[in-house]
């Protein structure tokens, strides 16, 4: 099966904690401020996978399968980009993988 790049993203955030934050992202109604909040998110996934990478990291006790997931979702969160989509008026701009890194991503994965 699958996946939609949306459930991609979900999986990813909240894997590392920070699935409110994701949406607070998400939720930004100008390019601009949007752009602000994924640099600010983006370095918050950079903090988180480091404090997650010391307990799951197999040298720290934790298993080689939670370290893969959690380079995983470091990869997909990290490749977020705001794309603008002028679609008329009230458009909004959206936190989305660009085409070339959503194919990187399902062949990686094996889906």
């Amino acid at each position: 099966m699958r996946r939609t790049n949306a459930r991609v993203l979900a999986e990813a955030a909240y894997f590392m904690g920070l699935g409110r934050e994701l949406r607070l992202v998400a939720t930004r109604p100008r390019a601009r401020a949007m752009h602000t909040a994924l640099n600010a998110f983006q370095e918050l996934v950079r903090r988180r996978f480091r404090e997650k990478a010391r307990t799951l990291h197999p040298d720290a006790g934790g298993s080689t399968e939670a370290m893969q997931r959690l380079v995983e979702a470091r990869d997909v969160l990290l490749a977020l980009r705001v794309v603008c989509k002028p679609d008329g008026p009230g458009a909004r701009p959206e936190v989305v993988l660009s085409a070339g890194e959503w194919v990187e991503l399902v062949e990686k994965r094996g889906s």
